[in-house]
């Protein structure tokens, strides 16, 4: 597990999702399920749902063949690029369990956490997400 071992904290993030999605995915996460209803609610949370999936099997597949093929001199930045897929993977699942969905805990959120600051550390460096 090469590229794990080499996570860092991000100095910052570029998000791999698209803004019209990410903006799709921001009201859903302030839509109770309840709410959701009819072909569009459903539509959306289905969406969410699939990339969901979709990028949690692209971390897997990128983990394991970063650490079987990555040269050494490029395991770093290999694990940079994890790391935001990581990050784009979790406020995916962030904006789907703010509807109520039971999706389950977030597989790679201990590594989350490690990538972005959490509440305390964002109170006293006065960092505005």
């Amino acid at each position: 597990m090469r590229l794990r071992d080499n996570i860092k904290p991000l100095a910052h993030h570029v998000w791999g999702i698209p803004v019209p999605i990410r903006n799709m995915l921001q009201k859903l996460k302030v839509t109770p399920l309840k709410h959701l209803k009819g072909q569009r609610g459903r539509a959306r949370l289905d969406m969410a749902l699939r990339l969901y999936e979709t990028m949690l099997k692209r971390i897997e597949k990128f983990e394991e063949e970063g650490d079987r093929h990555c040269p050494a001199e490029r395991v770093e930045k290999a694990a940079e690029v994890l790391a935001h897929m990581i990050v784009d993977t979790a406020y995916i699942h962030d904006c789907i369990s703010g509807t109520g969905y039971q999706i389950g805990d977030y597989p790679y959120g201990y590594l989350a956490d490690k990538l972005i600051p959490g509440k305390e550390e964002v109170k006293d460096t006065k960092i505005i997400l």
